[in-house]
């Protein structure tokens, strides 16, 4: 029988690993084997010793205690090098991934979907601020990532044990998920779903704008439209400089009496801050391929043949 992995990053979530724990059990007893894989960060509240406990008592349960705050998305990261399962679903344990879309999502890849995504159709359960800079946030980081990064499509997701192996060349430092996983060639499926409200605890976002280093990670990551951005800026400005310049010496020439003082000055601002800006478009550049050079991807990845 194929086995499911599920990754539940942790950090000071004591409230909600049992409720969490007792509400994939009861989805998923009777239906197929599983483990539950709790990757813990360095937390101030009792969620190491709740683990422990679960774990003393229940032998699908593991805990994975990182020695240093990593973060949630390398702790995913932990849970995915970790987990021992045909398929492996990384979900949050604040119940804002609701446990009842496990066995969906099992169905969909055993009709074949490598990756399974999920993606919010309905975020209620968030300040009308959150939500508004959400939806402009996907909107623009979609753009700038030529649609890459899909509107609404967080890290709850299953994958399957052949491409997790592909996923996991991948050596960026705080991985973007959402970007690493979507891989066009895959067989994907996507479950929409009303996003409910924390069951308990607090939450690590900020509540109004969210998490903008996430944001920025994911433009980096994914987009190297701003460096782009930069360079046209850079090479536009020299154009507009030596134009500036012709335009001030043909009319002192043409025109008697044309002010020396004044354009003459404009004209060398211009020329100054056009070398400044071409300067600027040309180190844009170099970071451009320094930075494809950096990231340690794979320049391919080749599908290995699927069994399901």
């Amino acid at each position: 029988m194929k086995t499911i992995s599920i990754v539940i990053p942790i950090m000071n979530e004591a409230s909600n690993i049992k409720p969490i724990y007792q509400a994939i059990k009861d989805e998923l007893d009777n239906n197929l084997e599983y483990e539950i894989l709790f990757v813990c960060d360095p937390s101030t509240d009792s969620s190491e010793s709740v683990i422990r406990e679960l774990a003393y008592s229940d032998k699908s349960v593991k805990g994975i205690f990182l020695a240093d705050r990593a973060g949630q998305t390398e702790s995913i990261r932990a849970g995915y090098e970790c987990a021992s399962g045909d398929a492996v679903i990384s979900m949050d344990a604040d119940f804002q991934d609701p446990p009842e879309l496990l066995l969906d999502m099992i169905k969909s890849w055993r009709s074949g979907s490598l990756i399974v995504h999920t993606k919010r159709v309905d975020r209620a359960s968030d300040t009308f601020a959150y939500r508004t800079l959400t939806k402009i946030g996907y909107k623009f980081l979609s753009w700038l990532t030529r649609g890459k990064i899909q509107s609404n499509v967080g890290d709850f997701r299953l994958i399957d044990k052949t491409i997790l192996q592909l996923v996991l060349k991948y050596q960026d430092p705080n991985p973007f998920w959402r970007g690493i996983t979507s891989l066009n060639g895959v067989k994907s499926d996507i479950i929409s779903y009303t996003r409910p409200s924390r069951r308990s605890g607090t939450t690590k976002y900020n509540l109004r704008i969210g998490s903008p280093s996430v944001a920025l990670r994911g433009i980096v990551a994914f987009s190297s439209r701003p460096l782009a951005l930069i360079q046209t800026i850079g090479f536009f400005s020299v154009f507009i400089g030596i134009f500036t310049l012709i335009t001030i010496i043909l009319t002192q020439v043409i025109v008697p009496g044309y002010s020396r003082g004044i354009p003459t000055i404009i004209a060398l601002l211009s020329i100054f801050f056009s070398i400044q800006f071409a300067s600027t478009a040309i180190i844009a550049t170099y970071l451009t391929v320094l930075i494809e050079q950096t990231r340690r991807r794979p320049n391919y990845i080749i599908l290995p043949e699927v069994d399901n």
